[in-house]
């Protein structure tokens, strides 16, 4: 989480809303969970304006689209079986599965 928003600087935009980009819906819940009220309580408290909101969208421009991000076992060993099509041969001789 700290890289990603790190990597996409919130937008500040009229009538004190601070828009944030995030890569997927599971960065969204746990920044809507467990950061969200404590920096929107923290910012209002601090700057003393109770009117500062947080909302959260998606980082969808053409070449964040598929930016190789790979968060499964699944889906590493997915794109590097593309790369090196024997790794499926591989794990089907030897029956490996993920855990």
């Amino acid at each position: 989480m700290y890289s990603t928003i790190k990597n996409n600087a919130p937008d500040y935009k009229d009538d004190f809303k601070l828009n944030f980009s995030l890569n997927n819906k599971g960065q969204e819940e746990e920044f809507t969970v467990r950061i969200k009220p404590i920096l929107l309580n923290y910012l209002r408290k601090e700057l003393n304006n109770y009117t500062i909101d947080i909302v959260v969208n998606f980082a969808h421009d053409g070449s964040n689209e598929k930016k190789n991000m790979y968060y499964t076992a699944e889906d590493k060993f997915q794109y590097l079986s593309e790369k090196n099509p024997i790794l499926a041969k591989l794990k089907q001789q030897f029956n490996l599965d993920f855990e």
